[in-house]
């Protein structure tokens, strides 16, 4: 047996690795469990610094949580060109913070006219986004604008920081936003009951079963950078598939698919979990339901609760080891650093909350 020892201080800017007998193979070991991917996954990870950027103390830009944005007035914001470079994080930043649920009364005074000119200022800058967004239902120009700059500030920032070759926005054919649930009983389950759906290539979203803007961001997240990546932009290109790892029971997976270095850490195949994997290795209670949602959730725990995430890695070595997933395929990119639930959890970091999109 090569021992090895991890020792990651809690209170230093670094983790000091002490590696024990045989310390090349066992390093050598440690590097190759945790590669996300070989041939097309194109996020290769090199063997220095495996953990010094993932637990470090300070943050990384947080770009929904600087003093600057705070300080914004909605007369600020109107005053703003879309051609800003902060244009469309401010305006983001600015209906995140409304957690109020949906009638508050912010930006009452602003016309129809204003949200509707707002609304196709942001279409010109963000056209990626807004060819795929599809509005299903009467919504009112102030909730077209603020829904399309918040969708187009989270994707843009997500297909930002993937590899050039491996982008968000051709593999997401559309982003359908309900304005009412279905009341046919013809529809899919997921229009008359469900927060979302989505495939490989489309996302639904029921935004009247969404109570925040806040929850709209994380599910938002949860289904592009999580499913959607997953399942359909970093896909491999061998023809040799996995038996082990299926959807639905069918071989679909490429065995150079970068997202079987994830699915590896904790699950036997799609519902299986490994007979050693614990509740404390799981972003959330929702992302032990199958290896997808885990991919979903640790997905959305890094981009929008990277604190939290940072919390846990430094406390258990597999979300250590999820950490370092994300970091690699996102180019070390979170969206939003602080988290309010990190401040619950170090009294006991083997606990999770249920569902991460309900945090906030």
């Amino acid at each position: 047996m090569y021992d090895l020892w991890l020792r990651i201080s809690q209170h230093q800017h670094y983790a000091t690795i002490i590696f024990g007998t045989k310390c090349l193979v066992a390093s050598i070991v440690l590097v190759s469990g945790l590669l996300i991917g070989v041939g097309k996954s194109g996020y290769p990870l090199s063997p220095e610094s495996l953990y010094d950027a993932m637990i470090k103390e300070e943050f990384v830009l947080d770009d929904l949580h600087t003093s600057s944005i705070q300080t914004k007035s909605l007369n600020d914001l109107l005053a703003m060109s879309p051609t800003d470079e902060w244009f469309a994080r401010d305006w983001a930043h600015y209906f995140f913070e409304l957690d109020t649920a949906w009638h508050h009364s912010a930006g009452d005074n602003v016309t129809s006219d204003q949200w509707t000119t707002l609304y196709n200022q942001t279409c010109q800058q963000y056209q990626p986004i807004c060819s795929k967004l599809v509005f299903h239902g009467d919504r009112l120009p102030k909730d077209k604008f603020i829904y399309t700059i918040l969708s187009a500030y989270f994707a843009t920032r997500i297909d930002q920081s993937l590899a050039p070759s491996h982008q968000l926005f051709p593999n997401l054919h559309s982003l359908t936003l309900r304005s009412q649930v279905s009341t046919n009983k013809s529809d899919p389950l997921c229009f008359r009951e469900r927060r979302w759906c989505a495939d490989h290539h489309t996302v639904m979203l029921n935004i009247s079963l969404l109570p925040s803007y806040a929850e709209f961001v994380h599910v938002l997240v949860h289904e592009i950078a999580g499913h959607t990546v997953d399942l359909w932009v970093i896909k491999g290109i061998s023809r040799e598939l996995s038996d082990e790892y299926r959807e639905f029971g069918n071989r679909v997976f490429s065995v150079d698919d970068a997202s079987l270095g994830f699915y590896q850490l904790s699950w036997q195949g799609e519902t299986v979990r490994k007979k050693w994997a614990r509740m404390n290795e799981f972003c959330s209670l929702y992302g032990m339901t199958n290896m997808f949602e885990d991919f979903a959730e640790c997905a959305l725990m890094f981009k929008n609760h990277n604190e939290y995430f940072r919390i846990l890695a430094r406390s258990n070595r597999t979300m250590a080891k999820k950490y370092q997933y994300f970091a690699n395929l996102f180019g070390n990119s979170p969206i939003i650093t602080h988290s309010p639930w990190a401040q619950h959890v170090w009294d006991d970091r083997d606990a999770r909350v249920r569902d991460l999109t309900k945090i906030y």
